[in-house]
């Protein structure tokens, strides 16, 4: 899980998420109850246009100072958006749901899966080998933002 712009409350619960079932894994265990982390990483479902949409409409509801300041990245995340309904790394909802049956009939599941393509190089070289700074340089080139030292 990396954070991403424009969603800090959906970043925050998916960290959450996260926390909450790892906790569950270790006191469930106690029971012989298996709690799993299902990654479905970034699925090709109306959520990618809605965020998109939400945040173009936003605009409207801005002053002009504000419309002026984030118009660019909120098209820049427009753009992002329909080019990923196109990207093959992304799964579709069939094809997580198809994992997600898998798992649930697996008699002795581990704590983490990642369901799509994109969610395994994400988890395991972006946040666990990359280190914050070079996190904190992907994410403004990935959305135009202005750079922070972050230093």
């Amino acid at each position: 899980m990396m954070g991403a712009s424009f969603i800090s409350f959906y970043n925050a619960s998916k960290y959450a998420l996260i926390g909450l079932t790892e906790s569950m894994y270790y006191d469930l265990a106690l029971l012989d109850i298996h709690a799993v982390l299902a990654v479905p990483g970034t699925t090709k479902t109306p959520l990618l246009a809605k965020t998109t949409d939400d945040g173009t409409a936003s605009l409207t509801t801005m002053p002009p100072e504000g419309q002026d300041r984030y118009r660019p990245y909120f098209e820049r995340l427009a753009t992002l958006g329909e080019r990923s309904a196109s990207m093959p790394l992304l799964g579709t909802p069939e094809q997580v749901a198809a994992k997600l049956l898998r798992l649930v009939e697996t008699r002795r599941p581990g704590l983490r899966y990642d369901l799509t393509p994109d969610a395994k190089p994400i988890d395991g070289f972006v946040t666990r080998l990359l280190p914050l700074r070079g996190r904190a340089e992907m994410n403004p080139r990935m959305y135009r933002l202005p750079r922070r030292d972050t230093t």
